[in-house]
């Protein structure tokens, strides 16, 4: 089987082997040959057809898979990180079917590029041959009508198989040869008889009627034989042969092969005419394959543009999709950052609220503490209060026993202190706890002595001590007079002074009401508290100031004293409400 065998089985086109000796082919294989034709053609455009569809069915899933993407991706946002884990699956599903999608679509491109190179290469051999078979007539047309029919066989051998052609020119060329040689025979009969020329003429004209060619090639090998010396060799054989009485029985035969060449000329004619239509038919189906070619390549062109315009829609969609999914990872980080600094301050705030936690702690046990001395100096406080009642009541009876039974009260209920103070300081010795308790263990002192004195002094002794204490009462009583008038104006601005404190207790109660409290104990102790800081700061001042005279200035420090108390109890109060709101702001987050 040659190339073009090949060509007509996958077209679908069964061509038909002609024999070598007179067969053309008939009409009923001729329509076979137009039904298939037909049967292809429609089988083409069902393909065609089919091919659109299946091309068309993928955009639509494309089209419907894009959508589905996007929905997802606008809906990315609100999800969690499973939805973005699928979403991720997913773009990489689609980047997949793009990348199968564009090795289908080259293999298609190769294949159809490969039927077109094929078909462009089977067209071009046709042309060639069409161009040489052209040539071929031109040369032939020229030529006499046996170098026709040659080349017309081998124009048609062309569109056959080459074996078969070549047989049948080889059996053309064998049948050429005889009939020459016959003609040359029958070209030397009539130089030796005019019957037998004119018998051999009579054939002569009807090769004539027949084709013009075959007698021009007749008359060409006559002169021929006339020239050539075997020829005339073979003639005089025959003038012998005709002169023995054979030249009849010969000139029969010869007739009868010349009727059989004719014969064989006619179906040889009208093959070359059938294989004429076969070429014109060869050639509308060129045509027609060359329209169909230009049909797929406009068609291809079109699939290929549609191929693009796809390709670059979901290089969009995925580069979208691309930048969608950087700028969810940026705004992931973001979130992560955020949470990391919200952890660190939230750690930060715990941190501070368990130091907070620990100072109320502190600041409540030494509260406490402080509560617990404060109560404890009140306690001295009253005691030594009670000691300096009953030292009174003792230097008042002792006065009187002295004085010889006139009552006089030295000390007052305002300035008894005062006075203490001023007969402590010839007895005194450096700094002690209590100034009224050293006082009270001199004076005591100070009894025992004039006990024992009088019990084992002389009366000689007594009356010199009677004496001075003469001249010391004398000197008390002036002592007493001015001392009098001092502790009235001490009174008075004892009083004022009392007056000032009862005012800032009652405005240290109020506020001491008004804060918030954390519990029962602590808003029961509060003014304890305040009532015994206060009292003992008093006490210090008025140990520290005992060589002070001025009370203004003892009045000032009170004052100054109250208004730090006011002050840290205020500075005190913001710092609790200031926990307080965060530690309601670390239980609510």
């Amino acid at each position: 089987m040659n190339e073009k065998d090949d060509y007509n089985i996958k077209n679908g086109l069964q061509l038909k082997h002609f024999p070598t000796q007179g067969t053309t082919i008939s009409g009923e294989e001729f329509s076979r040959i137009q039904e298939q034709l037909l049967e292809l053609r429609n089988k083409n455009y069902e393909l065609l057809e089919e091919n659109k569809r299946l091309r068309q069915i993928p955009t639509s899933d494309a089209k419907s898979d894009a959508l589905d993407f996007a929905s997802k991706l606008i809906g990315f946002r609100r999800g969690s990180d499973e939805k973005k884990e699928k979403i991720s699956d997913e773009v990489l599903s689609l980047r997949k079917k793009v990348l199968t999608q564009e090795e289908e679509f080259r293999l298609q491109q190769s294949t159809l590029l490969s039927e077109l190179n094929r078909v462009l290469a089977r067209c071009e051999e046709l042309e060639a041959q069409a161009a040489q078979n052209e040539i071929l007539k031109t040369s032939e047309d020229k030529q006499s009508r046996p170098a026709r029919s040659v080349g017309i066989g081998t124009s048609c051998s062309s569109d056959l198989d080459c074996g078969l052609f070549k047989e049948v020119n080889a059996d053309l060329k064998v049948k050429d040869r005889s009939f020459s040689e016959l003609e040359n025979e029958k070209a030397d009969l009539p130089k030796h008889g005019r019957g037998s020329q004119r018998q051999a003429e009579r054939p002569a004209s009807s090769e004539k009627n027949v084709g013009d060619t075959s007698s021009c090639a007749v008359e060409q090998k006559s002169k021929e034989t006339m020239t050539d010396p075997p020829l005339r060799t073979t003639r005089e054989t025959v003038t012998d042969s005709f002169l023995f009485g054979d030249a009849s029985k010969e000139r029969d035969q010869f007739l009868a092969e010349i009727a059989v060449l004719q014969n064989n000329l006619s179906e040889a004619t009208l093959t070359c005419k059938n294989h004429e239509t076969e070429l014109k038919n060869l050639r509308q189906s060129l045509a027609e394959t060359r329209a169909s070619i230009e049909t797929l390549k406009s068609e291809k062109a079109k699939n290929q543009d549609m191929w693009n315009e796809e390709r670059t829609s979901l290089s969009e969609q995925l580069s979208q999709a691309e930048m969608s999914l950087i700028k969810l990872d940026a705004e992931k980080s973001k979130f992560l950052i955020a949470s990391s600094e919200l952890e660190t301050e939230k750690a930060e705030l715990e941190s501070r609220i368990a130091a907070a936690e620990e100072k109320l702690k502190a600041k409540g046990e030494e509260m406490k503490v402080a509560l617990k001395k404060q109560a404890s100096m009140v306690r001295e406080l009253r005691r030594q209060v009670q000691q300096e009642k009953k030292r009174a009541d003792q230097y008042e009876r002792q006065m009187e026993e002295t004085l010889g039974g006139r009552p006089y009260r030295l000390l007052g209920p305002g300035c008894s202190s005062e006075t203490a103070r001023l007969e402590s300081q010839p007895a005194a010795e450096g700094s002690s706890t209590c100034s009224w308790a050293f006082i009270a263990e001199s004076d005591r002192n100070s009894i025992h002595t004039l006990d024992g004195d009088e019990s084992m002094c002389s009366a000689s002794v007594l009356e010199s001590d009677n004496a001075e204490l003469i001249t010391r009462v004398a000197s008390l009583q002036k002592k007493y007079s001015e001392l009098s008038d001092h502790s009235k104006m001490l009174e008075d601005e004892n009083q004022i002074l009392r007056r000032e404190v009862q005012e800032k207790n009652e405005v240290i109660s109020e506020w001491i009401r008004s804060r918030p409290v954390f519990g029962e104990n602590h808003l029961n102790s509060s003014p304890n508290k305040i009532a015994g800081v206060s009292l003992r700061r008093m006490i210090d001042m008025v140990r520290v100031d005992e060589t002070a005279s001025d009370i203004r200035d003892m009045n000032r420090r009170l004052q100054r004293m109250l208004e730090e108390t006011l002050s840290k109890n205020l500075f005190l109060q913001k710092e609790i409400q200031a926990l307080v709101e965060q530690k309601k702001v670390d239980e609510v987050v």
